[in-house]
């Protein structure tokens, strides 16, 4: 029996068809190869807003007077401010005896005492803004005493202060309400209510 030349071989088309097909199967294979493997990551960077403030004051014959906070940081903030009375020694040393009561002082402004013992302003200030009023419209007057082994002390007061960004209205409110009052902002305004037990 004899075969034809043509049944023995592939033909020309059935060729140019096989390694059209092998090329197109290399090349979406290597293009999703690459797409899967050889694409480059893209990096999400956030950047949180600062939120700080300082204390300013006037310090002067005994006197500590005009105390006001500054919005150092970048986004409008709410403050509070607790103060801190202690006794020193004539070097200055913390004395461990018990601390002074503030005297009654007639609150600034916007200002307000909750029952935490925290004074909190109650206007959101931008950044680079000041309270608009001090916290008190009075000074306090900060006086040498004699102890009872006859030494000289007096009184000091620390002012610390705390910001918190005004926005949203629920970061005041998770980050300040506590046991004895709850502290809800809106509008660049702050609420204070005192919790009955």
């Amino acid at each position: 029996m004899r075969f034809s030349k043509s049944s023995k071989r592939l033909s020309k088309s059935a060729i140019i068809g096989i390694v059209l097909t092998a090329v197109a199967v290399a090349l979406v294979g290597g293009t999703l190869a690459y797409l899967i493997t050889g694409t480059d990551s893209i990096t999400n960077t956030f950047a949180p807003s600062k939120v700080q403030c300082e204390v300013t004051e006037t310090w002067s014959n005994n006197e500590k007077s005009d105390i006001k906070v500054r919005n150092i940081g970048e986004v409008d903030a709410f403050f509070r401010v607790k103060l801190v009375p202690y006794w020193v020694d004539a070097e200055g040393k913390h004395i461990g005896i018990d601390s002074w009561d503030i005297p009654p002082l007639t609150l600034g402004n916007d200002w307000e005492l909750g029952n935490d013992g925290f004074y909190y302003y109650k206007k959101s200030v931008a950044p680079n803004g000041s309270t608009a009023m001090a916290l008190f419209t009075d000074s306090i007057t900060l006086s040498p005493q004699t102890d009872e082994k006859g030494d000289v002390i007096r009184q000091s007061l620390d002012v610390f202060a705390e910001a918190i960004q005004s926005s949203p209205n629920e970061a005041v409110a998770d980050s300040w309400t506590n046991d004895k009052c709850t502290v809800s902002a809106s509008n660049g305004t702050l609420t204070l209510t005192a919790k009955t037990n």
